[in-house]
Order: structure tokens, then C-alpha cells, then sequence
């Protein structure tokens, strides 16, 4: 085996090729840039996610009546001012 060349198993499996990946070995070249590409995916993911919650809790938050919104500690006007935000903005 080639000292340059180095196991995909663990990084197969952590993106879910094991079927496919595992076994064979590349370059550490290859191995670099698989590496960038997952946490390049797993950023992306993230990011993904957030925009779920932020569009799912102002969904929740429109569904509330004033005095349902006093109770949680918030003012009409503060959850129409949240509610008004796009779905990317935190």
C-alpha cells in the first residue's frame, strides 16, 4: 500500500457512501479535498436547518393571539416585527 494513500472508511461513513467508498484508498490530495467538500455539505446543512426554525417559529408566532403573545413576554407589534422578517434573517 502507498504510504500517500489513506482509508476512506471513517469520512465514508460519516457522509453515508460506506456501500460504495469503503475499502479503497486515495490520495491525500483526494482525501483533502472529500474533506472540504463535507464540511462545505455539512455547513450548508446547518444553514438549511436554521432557515427551517426561523420560518417554522414565526409560523407558530403569527398563529398566536395578542394575549397569548403578552403571555410570553411579547408585545403585538414586537412578534408582527418578527413575523415580518424573511426566512434567512436570524
Amino acid at each position: 500500500m502507498n504510504t500517500q494513500a489513506r482509508s476512506f472508511d471513517q469520512l465514508a461513513t460519516r457522509m453515508g457512501f460506506t456501500g460504495i467508498l469503503q475499502g479503497h484508498y486515495v490520495s491525500e490530495k483526494v482525501y483533502s479535498f472529500v474533506q472540504k467538500i463535507d464540511g462545505a455539505m455539512s455547513s450548508v446543512k446547518s444553514l438549511l436547518q436554521r432557515w427551517v426554525r426561523n420560518s417554522t417559529g414565526r409560523k407558530e408566532l403569527a398563529r398566536l393571539n395578542a394575549h397569548q403573545l403578552r403571555d410570553i413576554g411579547l408585545e403585538p407589534f414586537e412578534a408582527q416585527r418578527e413575523i415580518s422578517k424573511p426566512f434567512w434573517r436570524s
